[in-house]
């Protein structure tokens, strides 16, 4: 077939310009496949981000309770009430909590790890309310025994955290 000028290449370029809906939609089934082939290959941590982040912010708290043991010359300790650790201060007429709104996103936070406190031969649920802290910081930087669980809801991930405030994960 020719035009009027004569060139039939141009009539015949001009019918093979794009893609048709088929075409795009197989470039995009091949994209999908190759992106959930790559997902599936890559690594799972289990929660173990989640639980570590979550035991290393424990270990920023208990070594800011001792800290701040040693420096005012006061037992402190924490407590755990409705799943959160709170800050306590040992007063006159007892224990007073010590308001920190740093702490807030941390017991926030805290409240989504299940938790377990072992002291001696007891193991405490902390998701429970309790009166009198279950970790001591005294005023000379020495702390109570105890061995902290950190696990996560829904994932096998767990970390220690010990009275010597370091991590130990789970085997």
């Amino acid at each position: 077939m020719t035009s009027a000028t004569g060139n039939s290449r141009q009539i015949l370029l001009s019918r093979q310009r794009g893609l048709t809906l088929l075409e795009i939609l197989l470039v995009v089934l091949i994209i999908g496949l190759l992106s959930t082939v790559a997902v599936l290959t890559l690594p799972s941590d289990n929660g173990q981000r989640d639980v570590r982040t979550m035991a290393e912010r424990m270990v920023s708290l208990f070594r800011y309770a001792r800290q701040e043991a040693v420096f005012s010359g006061v037992t402190h300790g924490i407590v755990w009430r409705q799943g959160r650790p709170e800050l306590l201060r040992r007063g006159a007429e007892g224990w007073d909590s010590v308001p920190d709104r740093r702490l807030a996103s941390l017991q926030e936070k805290a409240t989504q790890f299940p938790m377990f406190l072992e002291t001696g031969s007891q193991r405490l649920d902390l998701s429970q309310d309790y009166e009198a802290p279950q970790i001591l910081f005294t005023n000379d930087g020495q702390v109570s025994p105890f061995q902290l669980l950190i696990t996560h809801r829904e994932r096998e991930a767990e970390f220690t955290v010990t009275d010597t405030l370091t991590l130990e994960p789970q085997a």
